[in-house]
């Protein structure tokens, strides 16, 4: 454990930079930018409070949902305790020779995790500013250069959301192809 436990959190965000392939965070990043881009373009118009705080809502319950997901995956393979899961743990990954295969799922678990908690944060943040404020949809945000055109933050929040979920997706169809070609 480090000096510092606040920031004890970095470690399984560098394992899973580390640990993946590059083509494995293509697909983690690219689809749901490619998708979130499109959506983009469809919901550019202007909404109103209304709309955004129901789709800014039906987000936040999606994103529990997910994180929920997360948690159980998360829990269940780390306590779980079977040969095949032995065996993984002295198992080295192929993309860093100095994680374990087990490490490594526990890694891509755990950033899910963290990803979800940060898009859960961000909708919330978002929920409150929409509250807070009578959008006009040309108008400038505090921010200066970010309009506060809603359908670029509901963009934002779309291309957190699909990608927690499609790391998710990823750490799941690992876990199947690991236990099933060591097991």
């Amino acid at each position: 454990m480090s000096k510092n436990i606040n920031l004890e959190f970095l470690v399984p965000l560098v394992d899973y930079v580390r640990s993946s392939r590059r083509n494995d965070l293509t697909w983690d990043f690219l689809p749901p930018v490619i998708i979130a881009i499109v959506l983009f373009t469809i919901i550019r118009e202007e909404l109103s409070n209304e709309k955004l705080s129901t789709i800014i809502s039906c987000f936040i319950q999606c994103e529990a949902v997910i994180f929920a997901f997360s948690i159980a995956c998360a829990t269940i393979f780390a306590t779980s305790s079977n040969k095949n899961i032995e065996n993984i743990k002295n198992i080295r990954s192929e993309c860093c020779s100095s994680i374990s295969l087990y490490r490594q799922l526990l890694a891509i678990f755990t950033y899910s995790l963290i990803a979800s908690v940060v898009c859960i944060i961000y909708s919330l943040f978002l929920y409150l500013y929409l509250l807070s404020n009578n959008i006009n949809p040309q108008q400038k945000t505090v921010w200066g250069f970010i309009y506060t055109n809603p359908s670029i933050f509901i963009t934002m929040n779309i291309l957190l959301l699909l990608h927690v979920l499609f790391v998710s997706v990823r750490g799941i169809t690992n876990l199947y192809n690991i236990l099933w070609k060591h097991g």
